[in-house]
């Protein structure tokens, strides 16, 4: 899939880059009110540009950033049917109830309503606290770099059924079928 070509604006900068990475929070804030402030609700109040590098780097990685998060969204509980089926072991075997769909509702709207040529141009006039935040984690490569490769791994997702059986062997869901189950953790979480 191919990401489309945004047109950048004459004037799209309200708030100034900082000078340095530390300290720079107050500005981010600024920026994600010219964006949407509704943002505000859901996002940490420090370290935002440091949490959001190393989020990135985990979804580049096909993990779920769950340390150092940027974001504090609480979403509804994970919900499933049972189905009327089961597994050879007599098991009883679910599926991903429908209603988990709107759990990021909330969020993903605010994040729709984002003009994209805006936030390509904070973006590219930010890449270079954004890369020295990330320098800072000791990597070789960019933050542009994994930037891309977090689109990318988003990206692959492929469409997976509402009715693909779940088991519940322990305390958490698993996807019955081994290929579904040993999918990477952004794969499963988009899933549900």
């Amino acid at each position: 899939k191919e990401l489309p070509v945004i047109e950048p604006l004459e004037n799209p900068i309200e708030v100034e880059r900082p000078a340095q990475l530390d300290g720079s929070d107050e500005a981010v804030i600024k920026v994600m009110t010219a964006l949407n402030p509704s943002l505000l609700s859901w996002f940490n109040q420090d370290e935002l540009l440091r949490k959001v590098v190393m989020a990135v780097d985990r979804v580049a990685s096909g993990e779920i950033p769950l340390n150092h998060l940027p974001l504090n969204y609480r979403k509804a509980m994970f919900k499933v049917t049972e189905t009327s089926h089961s597994t050879e072991e007599g098991e009883p075997l679910f599926n991903v109830a429908l209603e988990n769909y709107d759990r990021f509702s909330p969020l993903i709207s605010a994040l729709h309503i984002i003009d994209p040529a805006t936030l390509a141009a904070y973006y590219q006039d930010w890449l270079p606290l954004l890369e020295q935040a990330y320098a800072e984690l000791g990597m070789d490569s960019s933050f542009d770099q994994r930037f891309h490769l977090a689109i990318d791994e988003v990206l692959a997702v492929r469409d997976l059924a509402s009715d693909t059986p779940l088991t519940q062997p322990h305390v958490f869901y698993e996807y019955q079928d081994p290929e579904f189950e040993n999918a990477n953790a952004i794969h499963k979480f988009i899933w549900r």
